[in-house]
């Protein structure tokens, strides 16, 4: 915006704001979150580019929504692989299942997620320490 006319710069109150681009992040979990069973993991994708990565938490909240898209997601890591059943009733919902529904309804906001999730059973134990 270099040779933007002053005017327009006004107009637009450029200079008013920082821009902020997103720091990848590597969740790992915790021993609470294994206690939990749960942890929270949050993605970022620049408009009209289909590159998703995986951000903080602090980075998240930064980010603003007019340059990107964001969406996060509880992630299973904890419990049986795959959905338990006794008498064709779900007794206890699995991994396997609970991370991909979690997958799909982010894959509406965030088209592509998938495949920055190829492990659906990351970070997953079968029982918390």
């Amino acid at each position: 915006m270099k040779d933007t006319s002053p005017r327009l710069k006004a107009i637009l109150d450029y200079g008013s704001f920082e821009t902020f681009s997103p720091v990848t992040f590597v969740s790992i979990p915790r021993p609470e979150d294994y206690k939990n069973g749960f942890i929270t993991r949050y993605f970022v994708s620049q408009r009209n580019v289909n590159d998703i990565i995986e951000t903080s938490l602090a980075s998240y909240t930064d980010i603003s929504s007019i340059l990107y898209e964001v969406g996060s997601l509880k992630w299973k890591i904890t419990g049986p692989k795959y959905s338990e059943y006794k008498d064709s009733i779900r007794t206890q919902i699995g991994v396997w299942e609970y991370n991909n529904n979690q997958i799909a309804k982010l894959e509406k906001k965030l088209p592509g997620i998938k495949s920055a999730l190829p492990d659906i059973f990351q970070y997953w134990k079968r029982y918390a320490n």
